[in-house]
């Protein structure tokens, strides 16, 4: 005898129905994803004291310790003398500390270091064991000191020299007017931009001996005659998050500041040629392009990080900053902004020289070739946009769930 009773049987959603679900899942997770990045750097006024500001010296290099404070590298007030005529100065050692460490959070000085050793020093770096490396323009030498876990400072004598005291040359021993250092972690090979003259770079090992160099930039257009470099200002070196330490299947990018030609030019370690930022990534025309800084931020399997890179020469208001996402075989320009603005009819050049980011690639510093010390700090800033994008897309999500089931 047949029951008058229904029989239950499990709910199977028709097809529609599961592709509304698919899409709707999918749009929510691409939405929290991009959240994460949403946001933008801002100038933190606050930063540094006022006992910085202050100081009438000539900012040049920018650099961050494992302790994640700021090593400043500066000129003293011997430019301003130059400058007002005092030209017998030039070749004269500056008998002031030259390097400051600022209180990351603060502002504050916290120790300097570096008095009697300088004519005009440039460009610094510092280690991942913390040795720092400092160049000279005028001496025409490179110098690394070694760090002091006692002081916290570094050794008064340089454990390696490369160059002869004011003497400039193009080959394996003599530099001209190098400009910057860059270290390679773990196997401690180091990079030098000789920079004003010769506009090549050169590799080193651990211990200084000369290994190769490059300084013939290429072009990335085809069919077009290589562009060589003109002035190689900055280096820097962009290691894959995946790789742990070094990996030939994961290799190292070079990334050069082609100052004059306006780019950034990418190579491998031996000087292969791999791409280009084009000038035209920086402005109209070939303008400055000055310093840059590498950072994990950013990291994914198809770009190694960010290079956070910065032009100037420019009036107040028109130098930025660039954060563009690298690899080994492309980039991609995210954002810019400016170091400065226009305001109080203010007019005069804008110098920006070097820039320097945090571990996390949340916080940008800024140090400007100028007279007064001017040292600027730029801080990431979540935008709540992507937030209130996640609520939507999940309410969406639920709305549409119910209305599934009850179809």
């Amino acid at each position: 005898m047949l029951s008058n009773k229904s029989v239950s049987r499990p709910y199977k959603p028709n097809w529609l129905q599961n592709i509304v679900l698919i899409y709707l899942l999918s749009s929510s997770f691409t939405c929290v994803k991009s959240s994460n990045n949403a946001g933008s750097f801002e100038l933190d006024k606050s930063w540094p004291d006022p006992s910085v500001v202050s100081l009438e010296y000539f900012g040049s290099g920018v650099a961050l310790n494992s302790k994640n404070n700021v090593v400043l590298l500066h000129r003293s007030n011997k430019m301003v003398k130059i400058r007002q005529g005092m030209v017998n100065l030039t070749d004269e050692i500056i008998e002031d500390d030259v390097v400051l460490v600022l209180d990351a959070i603060s502002g504050k000085i916290k120790a300097s270091w570096g008095r009697g050793k300088f004519v005009k020093p440039h460009g610094i770096e510092i280690s991942e064991a913390g040795h720092l490396f400092v160049t000279d323009v005028s001496l025409h030498q490179v110098f690394k000191f070694r760090y002091d876990e006692k002081t916290e400072l570094w050794e008064d004598t340089p454990t390696l020299t490369i160059g002869e005291r004011f003497v400039p040359g193009n080959d394996h021993d003599h530099f001209c007017s190098p400009a910057d250092v860059a270290v390679m972690p773990i196997t401690g090979e180091f990079f030098v931009a000789d920079g004003y003259c010769n506009s090549r770079i050169v590799k080193f090992s651990k211990d200084g001996t000369y290994l190769t160099e490059f300084h013939s930039g290429s072009s990335s257009q085809p069919n077009l005659p290589s562009v060589a470099f003109n002035v190689t200002h900055a280096v820097a070196i962009a290691i894959p998050c995946e790789a742990s330490a070094y990996d030939e299947s994961l290799p190292p990018v070079i990334f050069v500041a082609d100052r004059n030609n306006g780019r950034v030019q990418a190579s491998t370690e031996n000087g292969t040629y791999l791409y280009e930022i084009p000038y035209k990534v920086f402005g109209h025309t070939k303008e400055m392009l000055l310093s840059f800084s590498f950072s994990k931020r950013g990291c994914s399997p198809q770009f190694y990080g960010t290079l956070f890179a910065i032009n100037g020469h420019l009036p107040l208001g028109q130098s930025k900053v660039f954060e563009i996402l690298v690899s080994n075989v492309h980039y991609k320009l995210v954002s810019s902004f400016a170091v400065s603005n226009m305001n109080n009819g203010v007019t005069r050049i804008e110098t920006p020289h070097d820039i320097a980011v945090s571990a996390s690639g949340q916080v940008l510093y800024v140090v400007e070739a100028y007279d007064n010390l001017t040292i600027k700090r730029f801080q990431f800033h979540a935008s709540n946009s992507g937030t209130y994008l996640e609520i939507s897309i999940l309410r969406y999500y639920i709305l549409a769930l119910t209305i599934c089931l009850f179809i």
